[in-house]
């Protein structure tokens, strides 16, 4: 790996090479949420697709589009495993070929621009992946999948909401392990004002595709060798995961956080949560999971409400991220290091630019249990139940019914 100029010595290498977002995978959604037997449609960086399983219950990736005037396939229905528009009745197969048009004359062959392009889409670790560029370059070695959550006794808790802000504004607040015991002070989950110390950073690696390192707090404690923790070790791995491990000195014991990053557009992305763990205690194993989704949801709305108003102060102001911040070595250096994909300094071949934007507008809310158990839970029986019962003033951050 060849060191940049202005690399010193004893720091982590940094790698030369540029990184391309469409050269990549991203998730879209977690495989038990998908809608059964019907098409989910996504944006991804404001390019619209539509996601559904064909007869043999491969995933597949359409671009959200008919050839024949335009209208969402994702408006449309999956019939025998392909894709039909609701609009004229064309239907597609997973690879994007055009396999029945109503109107059409039955003894002429079907016209060869009726075809829509395709991404490549798999299913991994309870992930649905879709690579954003040419599908016949699609590398599935490179799916950033986690190993441990494929050992034997791991568990793990799974939660999914839509953001009202650049996926840039996401992984600065999920690297930042400073805020958390300022902002989520006394919540379940998060931490406590008197533990906000400042923190040393061992940078393991910084390159084009992400940044490791572990961290600690700098403060007076207990013997270090009666702590069952070894080290805490965060990592992003570009486009947008953002990966929590905790390492203990019992080598069997397993435990982390992945909080995957989906850039759905210009003020908008998806966050994929998942918790994972081989020691969870028995509360944990029968909570249900809308539980687990009221408990993150508290903790996003904090983040939410500083967020929104860091995010239109900056786009609003046009300035870069050097003249605005005044960031601290002893919490901000990861949080530094990840902005510069924000910026595009982590990309070739960026994607469209979100504009300076007014203030995004906040997610409606709507009081009471039952509003927030829809909203989060995305899709169960009791959401199908509320939905049938013309109750779909209901908001749900993510809609996959």
């Amino acid at each position: 790996m060849k060191r940049s100029e202005d690399e010193k010595p004893g720091e982590a290498p940094r790698a030369t090479t540029e990184f391309d977002w469409r050269d990549c995978w991203y998730p879209v959604a977690f495989c038990a949420d998908l809608p059964a037997g019907r098409p989910l449609a996504f944006t991804l960086h404001d390019e619209p697709y539509v996601l559904f399983r064909d007869a043999l219950g491969r995933l597949c990736c359409l671009e959200d589009r008919c050839p024949h005037r335009m209208a969402r396939l994702s408006s449309g229905r999956v019939v025998d495993g392909h894709i039909e528009c609701g609009y004229h009745g064309w239907q597609f197969s997973g690879d994007g070929g055009c396999l029945h048009i109503p109107q059409w004359p039955p003894d002429q062959a079907l016209p060869q621009r009726a075809c829509v392009p395709t991404r490549a889409a798999v299913e991994l670790q309870g992930l649905a992946w879709v690579w954003a560029g040419d599908p016949q370059a699609a590398r599935p070695a490179e799916i950033p999948a986690i190993e441990r959550l494929d050992e034997p006794g791991v568990t793990h808790v799974d939660y999914m909401t839509d953001l009202p802000y650049d996926q840039g504004y996401l992984i600065e607040n999920v690297i930042d392990v400073a805020h958390i015991h300022i902002a989520h002070d006394g919540v379940r989950g998060g931490g406590f004002r008197h533990l906000a110390l400042p923190l040393a950073f061992n940078v393991l690696d910084d390159s084009p595709r992400g940044i490791k390192a572990e961290y600690r707090t700098l403060a007076a404690q207990r013997d270090p060798a009666r702590s069952p923790l070894a080290s805490a070790v965060v990592e992003f791995r570009a486009p947008g995961l953002v990966h929590y491990t905790s390492n203990y000195r019992d080598p069997s014991r397993i435990a982390g956080l992945a909080l995957y990053g989906l850039p759905l557009g210009r003020g908008r992305c998806r966050l994929l949560y998942r918790k994972y763990s081989n020691f969870y205690s028995w509360r944990e194993s029968f909570k249900p999971r809308w539980l687990e989704h009221w408990t993150q949801n508290t903790i996003l709305r904090q983040d939410m409400d500083l967020i929104v108003g860091q995010y239109a102060a900056t786009e609003r102001s046009g300035k870069e991220l050097r003249e605005l911040w005044l960031p601290l070595k002893s919490c901000d250096q990861l949080v530094i290091r990840a902005s510069r994909e924000r910026c595009g300094e982590r990309m070739s071949g960026n994607p469209p630019a979100t504009p300076i934007a007014t203030s995004p507008q906040r997610p409606r809310q709507v009081a009471g249990l039952v509003a927030t158990f829809v909203r989060m839970t995305g899709r169960s029986a009791w959401v199908n139940m509320f939905m049938s019962r013309g109750m779909s003033w209901l908001p749900c951050y993510v809609d996959l019914t």
